[in-house]
């Protein structure tokens, strides 16, 4: 073969390769769009590492910390319905008491676990929660306390309301959390 035409078939293979690589990777670099008639930000479709269950035949689908359902233009964030039963909690839930009963809690979401079936279900804000979690305290590397709600958090942040304003908290700058209890 000719160098010419081995350059040029060369760059045809890397140019088909990465291009290859940039579709598969378009999933993850989905752009949301707002949808005009529904007022609702739509996601086009979600990676393949996504989680999924459903509620009375209905699908919904977990993935980057949100929940999400099908729309006629791809997904939505939806919160997940009380009553659906799922496998698995979101990174970031906490254990919270209220009584004797433990509940696991994400972002303003309480779950009760079912050993018997080996699922967490999403249940209703347990009474007298609202009060209580309005009194959590987080102490801070800089000697201050804040008390409010906490709201769940990932591995870097914890996300923690005070006076109706959520803030993000870095985790290194967090001591201790103490949850409020009824």
């Amino acid at each position: 073969m000719r160098p010419s035409l081995t350059k040029g078939i060369m760059c045809a293979v890397a140019i088909a390769c990465a291009g290859a690589l940039l579709l598969s990777a378009a999933p993850a670099l989905a752009q949301h769009h707002r949808d005009h008639d529904n007022k609702v930000t739509v996601v086009p479709r979600l990676p393949h590492e996504y989680r999924s269950f459903k509620f009375h035949d209905d699908p919904f689908f977990f993935w980057g910390g949100h929940f999400y359902r099908r729309h006629p233009h791809g997904y939505i964030v939806a919160r997940p319905p009380i009553g659906a039963r799922i496998d698995f909690l979101p990174e970031g839930w906490t254990i919270v008491h209220f009584g004797l009963r433990p509940y696991y809690f994400w972002d303003g979401l309480y779950f009760d676990y079912l050993p018997s079936e080996k699922v967490y279900v999403v249940v209703e804000q347990p009474s007298g929660t609202a009060e209580a979690l309005a009194n959590d305290r987080i102490s801070l590397t800089d000697g201050s306390v804040m008390v409010g709600t906490f709201i769940g958090g990932t591995k870097s942040v914890v996300q923690f309301q005070v006076d109706g304003e959520v803030k993000e908290i870095a985790r290194e700058r967090i001591i201790s959390i103490q949850f409020a209890q009824p």
